[in-house]
């Protein structure tokens, strides 16, 4: 039977396989076709990728340098102005860039928005495009082909070297040299200016400005340079300022101090490391990156002798003549005045006033002509000196940067050697680094410990922030707490480039947030808006999003600071706003105290519509749902002072929060809020708003059982203020009131006691009452009494005289009506208040009830103003 049983089992697999396949069978196939045939497409491609773009690169040099067009300016999108010059004798002319994205360039909008969420300092984001046209070495035919050709060939030997090398101190090569028929570039880090353009102030840029336009719509084809300077102005912080910049910036012996500083540790490097001796040192090829490096940059490593190949192994000194000479070929020193680049003479040596005796004097001068590293020792002591604001070392005949003469005679050499004097801050250190013997000058390693290094705290300060990374978390907390209220040691760009970007990278650590924020906020505040939507928001804005807790209350406490420091709308509206809209609604008190509290600050920065849309429901949920009474304040408080944005629509929402607040909490202080919403939503909204619903919600808080008497009063002086703004303006466009109506004629005489005047059938017995109205229109000070007789009505004048008046005996009494009566009384010179307090008043009743109502001829005491006979005492109550 197992055997049989097997037989079936392998019989009804194969009438399975037999069988035809099932739609689900046939997909599942499919499926595993496709995915072992993409698995095989992808491998392939990633074998030949390398061989793919090593062609392509090809391909696309081939083609930059048929046509002319430069490849980087493809992948950048340049920015319009100049930013610095550089490389030899500052022929290079420099623009930032922008890397574009995979699809080209973008529209001008999105990369507004792209610019603005970049992080500036993140590698390959913003590059430095250096631009050296070659034509303008030969149009004006005063250099020959060949010194043309030799100075070409240094630039590229230099870039070689510049490739080959990787160190904090040299300037980093983002791709290697392109070259094409018209022009030479380098794509290099963001670069702020090289050392010539600071000492010049930017004054060197002023022809390059000019050629700029020109050459780089031939360097990029026409089209593309169109497309570039469209571009431009829509990529990235630009720098169309770089001159006013350069004329502004002013270096800090601080600043001074931490470049030479990185300046030795990086020749340090290419002596010990690379082999090489520069040579030739000078503000031409010293730059200042955009992150306040000071490093060696384009044009350093051209006339570099030593390495794996040699380097330069041509001499350059000066002969008897006064020539210098580099292979035998006369040429002069270069100069970095505005026209150097297109008229001046090829740069083939550096600046005598930066070379060491030694190189060019020569063997004539009895001194050794083989380079050693004291030789860049010199070089950059006379490129400190001059950067700390001291005059060139040896004068403005030897230094090219100063715009001296072309050629410099041994003598003039000789002579500024002799006259050389080490003077300002620095002396000491410089006087050692530039003795005229090399075997005197200091070695690198000793620079950096000399005293003028040595004893400055803030340098020190300054290289813990270099290393700061480097250190365990106990040991930069203790740093950072020791920082705090050091930070007079730092001056602005000192603060901007050195401090600011360690403190900022330290925020990725949650346990350093509570001491590493307060000192970037501090800071923050001594920025420009400029620098600090450039340098520090982009750094802020993750934090800005996912702060909370203790970490958000003290970023809120800042909001004031960010609302002057961050110039567009937008961009506070991007990043801060969702910070403080978070704290309202944060659970924890003190958070959302703060946060309310900073609602108005925040208010001033943003648009109407986002208020309206925004902020003003978030304020209504938040007073009239939470528990606290502080924060309720708090909220409305808030939402009166931004209540001068506030539409029809707000009214009413935040009138029914109102009510529903007054109707369940009658604290003083929230009814004092309350009162202070409805009043500035009333100065907003008009008379309209204050007669129909402020009025209304506002006055029964005078019964609010919590107030005391001071809070009375101001309930009180605000709901008169409420009444003035609507009476001056029913009162300016309300008819003119009626002329008061004539007292009928007198015809009862009034005297001490005598008869009756005027007694006649037709006369009026009571017209004792007119009279006595208009004692009281001329502001005397008779009162009507009762009379102890009745049928008469007693009166008292001023001296107190009692005055009885009767009717004429015969004479029947006219009956006044109600109306003539109220018109009376009212038309009296008494205001209200004298007139609803007066003892002989007593409302009349509504209705007709006074109309044909027998009246007694004698009016007994008590009867008052309503014309009706005797009454006592009872009938009043």
């Amino acid at each position: 039977p197992g055997a049989g049983g097997a037989e079936v089992g392998r019989g009804g697999s194969l009438s399975r396989l037999a069988s035809p396949l099932s739609p689900m069978d046939l997909k599942s196939i499919k499926g595993a076709l496709k995915s072992a045939a993409g698995k095989a497409s992808k491998a392939a491609h990633e074998a030949g990728i390398s061989a793919y773009a090593s062609a392509k690169g090809a391909v696309t040099n081939a083609a930059s340098t048929a046509t002319g067009a430069l490849r980087c300016t493809r992948e950048y999108d340049l920015d319009a102005p100049v930013a610095a010059s550089g490389g030899p004798g500052c022929l290079f002319t420099v623009v930032d860039g922008t890397r574009r994205g995979k699809g080209g360039a973008t529209s001008k909008a999105a990369a507004a928005a792209a610019a603005a969420a970049a992080d500036p300092t993140t590698p390959n984001s913003r590059v430095s495009v250096w631009l050296l046209d070659k034509r303008a070495l030969t149009e004006d035919g005063r250099h020959s082909k060949e010194e043309v050709e030799q100075m070409l060939q240094l630039i590229r030997d230099d870039a070689s070297r510049m490739l080959r090398l990787r160190h904090p101190g040299v300037l980093r090569l983002e791709q290697p040299l392109e070259e094409t028929r018209t022009h030479i570039a380098l794509v290099t880090e963001p670069v702020f200016a090289s050392a010539a353009d600071i000492l010049a102030k930017g004054a060197n840029l002023a022809g390059k400005q000019r050629e700029r336009a020109k050459s780089l719509e031939q360097a990029t084809g026409g089209a593309a340079g169109a497309a570039s300077g469209d571009s431009s102005s829509g990529h990235g912080p630009s720098r169309g300022g770089t001159g006013g910049r350069l004329a502004s910036a002013k270096l800090s012996q601080l600043e001074v101090k931490h470049g030479a500083a990185a300046l030795a540790g990086a020749l340090r490097f290419i002596h010990e490391s690379a082999g090489l001796v520069l040579r030739g040192l000078n503000p031409h090829c010293v730059v200042v990156t955009s992150r306040g490096d000071w490093k060696i940059g384009v044009g350093a490593f051209a006339h570099a002798r030593g390495g794996a190949d040699g380097g330069n192994r041509a001499d350059f000194y000066l002969g008897p003549s006064g020539a210098a000479h580099v292979k035998h070929t006369p040429v002069g020193y270069g100069s970095s005045d505005s026209e150097a680049f297109v008229t001046g003479p090829l740069p083939l040596v550096p600046p005598a006033g930066y070379v060491a005796p030694e190189l060019v004097v020569g063997p004539s001068g009895g001194l050794n002509s083989e380079p050693t590293a004291a030789a860049d020792v010199f070089s950059l002591g006379a490129v400190v000196h001059e950067l700390a604001g001291n005059p060139p070392l040896l004068g403005e005949a030897c230094c090219a940067s100063s715009g001296g003469s072309c050629e410099v005679s041994d003598g003039e050499y000789r002579r500024g050697l002799r006259n050389a004097r080490f003077v300002g801050v620095g002396a000491s250190v410089v006087s050692r680094m530039c003795a005229e013997d090399p075997t005197r000058r200091i070695g690198l390693a000793e620079v950096e410990r000399d005293a003028w290094f040595a004893n400055d705290v803030g340098l020190a300060a300054l290289r813990e922030l270099d290393g700061f990374i480097q250190k365990d978390v106990l040991a930069r907390a203790a740093f950072l707490q020791s920082l705090q209220g050091r930070w007079d040691l730092f001056d602005a760009r000192v603060t901007q480039y050195r401090v600011l970007p360690p403190l900022l990278t330290e925020l990725r650590t949650p346990e350093l947030q509570p001491l590493v924020l307060p000192l970037i906020l501090n800071l923050a505040e001594r920025q420009t808006p400029e620098d600090f939507s450039e340098w520090t928001l982009p750094h802020l804005a993750p934090l800005l999003a996912t702060a909370t807790g203790h970490t958000l209350g003290t970023i809120l406490k800042s909001t004031a600071a960010f609302a002057d420091r961050v110039p567009a709308p937008e961009v506070f509206e991007l990043y801060v706003l969702p910070a403080v809209l978070r704290g309202v609604a944060a659970p924890e008190v003190l958070v959302q105290e703060e946060a309310l509290r900073q609602v108005t600050a925040a208010a001033h920065k943003v648009t109407p519509e986002t208020l309206r849309c925004t902020v003003v429901p978030l304020l209504h949920k938040t007073a009239v749902d939470t528990t606290a009474a502080a924060v309720r304040v708090n909220a409305l408080v808030a939402l009166g002072k931004i209540a001068p944005c506030f539409t029809v629509p707000e009214f009413d929402a935040t009138l029914d929060a109102l009510h529903r607040i007054a109707a369940n909490d009658r604290a003083a202080a929230t009814v004092m809020c309350v009162l202070g919403v409805a009043d500035a939503m009333g100065k907003v909204g008009g008379v309209n708003l204050i007669a129909s619903r402020c009025l209304p919600l506002a006055c029964p808080l005078m019964l609010a059982p919590g107030l005391n008497r001071a809070q009375i009063g101001t309930v009180s002086r605000v709901l008169g203020g409420m009444l003035r703004r609507v009476e001056e303006v029913r009162v300016a466009t309300a008819p003119p009131a009626p002329p008061p109506p004539k007292p009928p004629p007198a015809s009862v005489g009034i005297g001490g006691g005598g008869p009756g005047v005027g007694t006649g059938s037709g006369s009026d017995p009571f017209a004792a009452s007119g009279a006595a109205t208009d004692l009281l229109k001329r502001g005397t000070n008779n009162q009507l009494i009762a009379n102890a007789g009745e049928g008469s009505l007693g009166m008292r004048n001023v001296s107190g005289t009692p005055m009885r008046l009767t009717p004429p005996p015969g004479s029947v009494p006219r009956v006044s009506s109600a109306t003539e009566q109220l018109t009376a009384a009212l038309s009296a010179a008494d205001d209200l208040e004298t007139l609803f307090t007066d003892p002989g008043y007593r409302p009349t009743p509504p209705g007709p009830m006074f109309a044909g109502m027998n009246v007694h001829p004698g009016v007994g005491a008590g009867a008052g103003r309503t014309g009706r006979g005797a009454l006592d005492a009872k009938e009043f109550s």
